[in-house]
């Protein structure tokens, strides 16, 4: 099975390999895709979704040690959107 997000909602879609270049049908909001010859871009997303939480973990940890009201500001900012990414 092939794994891939729906570029009208980004709804989770998924169909066998032996449909690859084959329309699809969105299960949530009913548009139609062609299926992808692989499900590597979900992986490489998620994989960037979650190095952009871990850089502003550190970021936000080394903000409160030294206390820079600003730089803890922009590491949450960054924590929710890419919070936020991950939910899509």
């Amino acid at each position: 099975m092939i794994q891939f997000k729906c570029r009208a909602c980004a709804g989770t879609m998924q169909a066998p390999a032996s449909r690859v270049g084959a329309g699809e049908k969105c299960p949530i909001c009913g548009a139609t895709m062609a299926v992808p010859e692989s499900s590597v871009p979900i992986g490489r997303a998620m994989l960037c979704v979650a190095m952009l939480v871990g850089s502003g973990l550190f970021a936000f940890v080394m903000a409160m040690r030294e206390q820079n009201l600003a730089a803890i500001i922009v590491a949450q900012l960054g924590i929710i959107a890419a919070t936020l990414l991950l939910r899509h």
